[in-house]
């Protein structure tokens, strides 16, 4: 999406503009798509409430997201996590990907 955002529209100023209606947005069609999932299929009694997320993590999630507000962003420069590389391993061994835990 970066790339096609460069090709179509290209402004650094206009980027950092709609950022926070951009995140709103998202935020919004994630929540729609969490409450069709539950519709389907409820999670099941014995699921946690919340899961807890390492305060490391958090603040690496928060500078990672901080670094795409930056002109110089590139998002061809950075390494995927081991954790998304042992996910798509895992699809592309043909694994439920419904039942796999990272």
């Amino acid at each position: 999406m970066f790339d096609v955002y460069q090709e179509v529209v290209g402004d650094y100023w206009y980027r950092l503009k709609v950022a926070r209606r951009t995140r709103a947005h998202v935020t919004k069609l994630a929540a729609r798509a969490t409450s069709a999932c539950i519709e389907c299929e409820a999670p099941p009694a014995n699921a946690p409430d919340l899961v807890r997320i390492p305060r490391i993590r958090t603040w690496a999630l928060f500078l990672g997201l901080f670094e795409t507000l930056s002109p110089f962003h590139d998002p061809h420069s950075g390494q995927l996590p081991q954790w998304i590389l042992d996910w798509f391993a895992a699809d592309e061994a043909g694994q439920d990907m419904t039942a796999v835990t990272l």
